[in-house]
């Protein structure tokens, strides 16, 4: 049996997971998703800046392309208000988007970066809103 370090309950691996249901800390703890997602709120509304994952696909088997922005396990999903596509000068391609996060009442407005096709990590920075 898992238990969050965190939140302390109970860690189930969901059926048909390829995922063991929880991550862990710098310390070795194993922490459920629920909590990673909290853990990076509370840290984006301290810092300015934040890794995080930029991902394209279609809602549905036949909707609109969807970006989104996510954390590891997708326990934190934040919806881009713009994007461009540009080029770059080793990577070939980048992808720029902007977006806004209101967490425990502090806005902030963010730009991120993802360069190359091959990767889903999107570089954060803070902008001025």
């Amino acid at each position: 049996m898992t238990v969050c370090h965190q939140c302390n309950k109970v860690i189930k691996r969901k059926k048909n997971s390829i995922t063991t249901g929880y991550g862990t800390d710098r310390d070795g703890h194993k922490i459920c998703f629920k909590c990673i997602g909290r853990n990076e709120r509370l840290e984006m509304n301290k810092s300015d800046r934040a890794t995080l994952y930029l991902t394209v696909g279609q809602r549905g088997n036949s909707g609109p392309l969807v970006t989104k922005v996510t954390n590891w396990p997708s326990s934190l999903v934040i919806y881009p208000y713009a994007s461009k596509d540009g080029r770059h000068n080793i990577a070939q391609t980048r992808k720029d988007v902007w977006f806004i996060t209101k967490f425990f009442g502090k806005v902030k407005h963010w730009h991120g970066v993802r360069y190359g096709n091959y990767t889903d990590i999107l570089h954060c920075k803070q902008v001025k809103g």
